[in-house]
């Protein structure tokens, strides 16, 4: 938390840009604090400059609900949620690589070296990329309760890494690939079977949220 803070708290003060800030954020007229149940509708019921990505939309809706500051939202709001966002992404990573048996040094290195990687800047001070750092977070959450599965079987921790993988679906269409890193983590990096009951539950799972999320982006 301290490194994000110290690497990236000038963009508090920044304000939206005129490359797609206008069109996803202060002049969506999706975002209008008075009307954010209609909004929020609108968003899961189809896609929005030709993405499917409500979860993203909905986030946004929530923080302009708090950010109108008359007569156009502030950026400032927007700006603290990215970087909340992304030690949240650099914290799940942390306990993701602790997950795959690197050692906590080795975890926390390459953690810090996530959390201030020049290739991470638009992410976190360009407010329309914040979904990127909110599907990392989603990704990462499911591949850590994958990892659980893997080791205790319980339906629950099957269900939570279902639940993120949608998520992750929901806010970022390329959270479509998330399963194909999966099932290489189940098969061939911890060797498990493709027969087994646990993956055929995975399959199931990834094959009826792929589905809904066509069928709602189709509607």
């Amino acid at each position: 938390l301290l490194a994000v803070g110290l690497t990236f708290w000038p963009v508090i003060g920044h304000e939206f840009v005129t490359w797609d800030d206008d069109i996803n954020v202060y002049e969506n007229p999706y975002l209008d604090p008075a009307k954010f149940w209609a909004n929020v509708r609108h968003f899961w019921a189809a896609p929005y400059l030709r993405l499917y990505i409500p979860l993203a939309y909905t986030a946004w809706a929530v923080i302009a609900k708090f950010a109108a500051h008359a007569p156009q939202l502030s950026p400032l709001p927007f700006h603290a949620a990215n970087l909340i966002l992304h030690a949240a992404a650099c914290t799940l990573l942390y306990y993701f690589l602790i997950g795959m048996e690197l050692s906590w040094g080795a975890a926390a290195f390459f953690s810090l070296l996530y959390t201030a990687h020049p290739v991470l800047v638009q992410a976190v001070a360009f407010i329309t990329a914040r979904n990127t750092s909110l599907l990392t977070a989603f990704a990462l959450a499911s591949m850590i309760f994958l990892i659980r599965f893997r080791a205790d079987g319980k339906p629950a921790s099957c269900a939570w890494h279902l639940f993120f993988f949608a998520a992750a679906l929901f806010t970022k269409e390329s959270g479509i690939g998330l399963p194909v890193v999966a099932a290489w983590m189940w098969i061939f990096l911890h060797g498990e079977k493709v027969s087994s009951p646990r993956f055929i539950a995975l399959s199931g799972g990834w094959g009826a949220i792929i589905a809904a999320w066509f069928a709602l982006r189709g509607a």
